[in-house]
């Protein structure tokens, strides 16, 4: 049994084993985190802007109301998935850790939107736009896999292994 083994946190971070999937993810947490803040959410806001100063009758109010709502939680969540990078880089524990916190996240929020886009997929195939539903399920499923591979990979026993030694 090696000594890492035995008593990971007792040796000092120079001596704890590397992985590549850490670096890895932290880089991938600060992109997929902050690619929205720099190019969807600026977008998005203009849109909604746009929409009420020119009074739009195709988008209502709550339409309007919901989809504020969901940028500012999806800003929330891309500053948390910046600083989860950040810290996997630096070697943070807690960043491992909320690493897993929101990748479990991630995949109940697309249970509960899956769940009312089932709602609402009866309406748009009434409307005709079969076309529209396949890509936005084909996007919702690839958005679906980044959390769940965040999530396989951080829970891994080598990963807790690597964090438990280096302590913090």
């Amino acid at each position: 049994m090696d000594q890492l083994e035995q008593n990971p946190a007792s040796l000092p971070p120079q001596a704890a084993e590397r992985s590549i999937v850490i670096p890895i993810f932290g880089f991938l947490n600060f992109v997929v985190g902050g690619y929205p803040l720099i190019n969807v959410y600026p977008r998005l806001f203009k849109a909604m802007a746009d929409v009420l100063k020119n009074g739009s009758t195709k988008i209502t109010s709550p339409e309007i109301l919901f989809l504020g709502l969901s940028c500012l939680v999806g800003i929330a969540f891309s500053i948390w998935l910046v600083a989860l990078g950040i810290g996997l880089l630096r070697m943070k524990k807690w960043a491992r850790r909320g690493s897993v916190i929101y990748a479990w996240i991630a995949i109940g929020l697309f249970v509960i939107v899956w769940g009312y886009s089932i709602i609402v997929k009866g309406l748009i195939i009434k409307l005709g736009y079969r076309d529209f539903l396949l890509l936005v399920t084909s996007r919702a499923l690839f958005g679906l896999v980044y959390p769940i591979l965040l999530l396989i990979f951080m829970q891994t026993k080598r990963i807790k292994r690597i964090f438990a030694a280096i302590g913090g």
